[in-house]
């Protein structure tokens, strides 16, 4: 793979995974602290349940999101590209 392939790979993953937890982290805050808004439950229990959110469905996104494409890189784009068809009139090596 180019250098600048890699790089914009990089740019592109690292950028999604801002936003992906970005929007995590908004969905979590509104469905967290909406009850502590309205005095249903205290600020603790609102943050334990913030944080807990945050590390389950944010961590569990970073590890299984970039788990696939780390072995879409690694092992299934390879495996792909082999399996293409010549164009007519090329020779295969």
């Amino acid at each position: 793979m180019p250098k600048n392939k890699k790089r914009s790979v990089m740019i592109s993953l690292v950028l999604t995974n801002i936003i992906a937890l970005l929007l995590i982290s908004l969905w979590g805050g509104y469905y967290d602290f909406a009850p502590f808004l309205v005095g249903a439950v205290s600020l603790k229990h609102a943050l334990s349940d913030f944080l807990r959110t945050e590390i389950v469905i944010g961590g569990g996104f970073l590890i299984l999101f970039n788990g696939y494409v780390l072995i879409w890189n690694l092992f299934l784009k390879k495996k792909s590209s082999s399996q293409r068809i010549p164009k007519k009139g090329k020779r295969q090596k």
